[in-house]
């Protein structure tokens, strides 16, 4: 790991430079590991401010994507434990009053790319994903979805590449019990799902 130092602001621009572009592309990533575009833009935030703050360890000339997609594994895996840790919450004064006045909400139009990756995410695959413990769940959609070899993953989670090998084992045999008999409502497999089929 490289510390590099010297002036702030020439480290603001790299970041703004180099790593900001990247945010619309992990967007997807995100969405499919939370489930939701409301956890996922969190995700995305957390997983910026991190980099923005260790932006100064990371070694100009390496891979930034993987450096980004790691950090976003781990924000991950650290939002999943906090969130197991604590109690539901409800928005409102009480509970009767939120139900109330869920009745009277209007749908908000969506765009067309929040319903593909609303429909993507609703398929019998990736719910049966979602429902994985994180860890197996994020070497799944690295390996499986984003096509990611096992020793990237392993650079990425900063899991042992054994290690990783071996969730994606489990985790795909996890996969094939949940999915069962049941098929995907187009028969895709993960595979076909990464591939865009």
């Amino acid at each position: 790991m490289h510390v590099h130092a010297g002036d702030p602001s020439d480290s603001r621009n790299r970041f703004e430079a180099d790593a900001i572009p990247y945010m619309r592309h992990m967007y997807p990533a995100a969405f499919r590991l939370t489930g939701n575009r409301f956890d996922a833009e969190d995700l995305i935030q957390e997983t910026f401010a991190r980099a923005y703050q260790k932006f100064g360890q990371f070694a100009p000339g390496t891979n930034l994507r993987a450096w980004l997609y790691r950090i976003m594994s781990r924000a991950f895996l650290s939002m999943c434990r906090t969130r197991s840790r604590r109690p539901a919450e409800v928005l409102a004064a009480n509970v009767h009053e939120a139900v109330r006045d869920h009745s009277r909400l209007v749908p908000t139009s969506r765009s067309a790319e929040a319903w593909a990756l609303e429909s993507v995410s609703e398929s019998t695959v990736m719910r049966a994903l979602r429902e994985l413990a994180p860890q197996f769940k994020t070497v799944i959609y690295l390996a499986d979805v984003e096509g990611y070899p096992y020793a990237d993953i392993a650079a990425l989670t900063g899991a042992p590449l054994g290690s990783v090998m071996s969730r994606v084992h489990r985790g795909r045999q996890m996969l094939r019990t949940k999915l069962g008999d049941r098929s995907d409502p187009g028969g895709r497999t993960v595979q076909q799902l990464r591939r865009g089929c």
